[in-house]
Order: C-alpha cells, then sequence, then structure tokens
C-alpha cells in the first residue's frame, strides 16, 4: 500500500513539473514563455482563441509582453502596435469575444475613415 502512495507522489510531482507553468502567477522565464506563446499561435488558428489562451495561461506575464509576443507570432496583428494588441488583451479580459470583436470592427471602421477617399469627402475639405 506505501508504494502506491509513493507512487502517487511522484506522478504528481512530474504533473506539476509540465503543467505548473498554468498556474495563476507564476512567473517563469522569459524564454519559455515565448516558446509557450509561439506554439500556442502556431496551432490555434482562430486568432480570437489564441489571443484568449495566451492571455488567459500567462496571466504572471505583463500584457505589454504578451502583446510584443503576440504581434510576432500572429501575422493578422503584425499590422497592429503593441499598444493596440494590449487594448485587445484588455478587451478580452473584461468583455470576452463580444468585447475583442467590437475592438476589431472599431479598427476596421477606424481604417475606413482613415482612407485616402474620405479626403474627398467635402467636410474635409
Amino acid at each position: 500500500m506505501q508504494e502506491a502512495v509513493t507512487d502517487t507522489t511522484e506522478s504528481a510531482t512530474s504533473v506539476d513539473a509540465l503543467t505548473g507553468w498554468v498556474l495563476p502567477g507564476h512567473h517563469g522565464a522569459p524564454a519559455e514563455a515565448l516558446g509557450r506563446i509561439r506554439f500556442i499561435c502556431e496551432h490555434t488558428p482562430d486568432l480570437f482563441q489564441a489571443v484568449w489562451i495566451v492571455l488567459a495561461t500567462h496571466q504572471g506575464v505583463a500584457r505589454e509582453k504578451l502583446a510584443a509576443a503576440l504581434r510576432q507570432f500572429r501575422p493578422e496583428l503584425a499590422t497592429f502596435t503593441v499598444e493596440d494588441i494590449q487594448g485587445l488583451l484588455t478587451s478580452i479580459w473584461h468583455g470576452g469575444q463580444p468585447g475583442f470583436e467590437a475592438v476589431m470592427r472599431a479598427r476596421q471602421r477606424g481604417k475606413k475613415l482613415a482612407s485616402p477617399n474620405c479626403s474627398k469627402l467635402p467636410w474635409n475639405q
């Protein structure tokens, strides 16, 4: 019976070593976090899901650093500034997918308003 307890303890220790980085407040080495973020970005096709998973699993990492990593590993975010991506992270944190989609829609509207054709409108002359 004692062997079963020992096996369970050893098993729990190995599981903690493998998954302990997911626990809130964990601060791992930046290289480890960057590798995990890259893996998440490469294996999660949906942008919202990738950003949400990175945010949920790396709560101990500053959002500015998360934003820079997401910008590096998600081609859709290459045209965003780090501040824009931080806004996306905040929108997900507070509003979930509806918040994320609202920020994306606002960004698209902003692009349309800033297009060269808008300079031809009478009130922009």
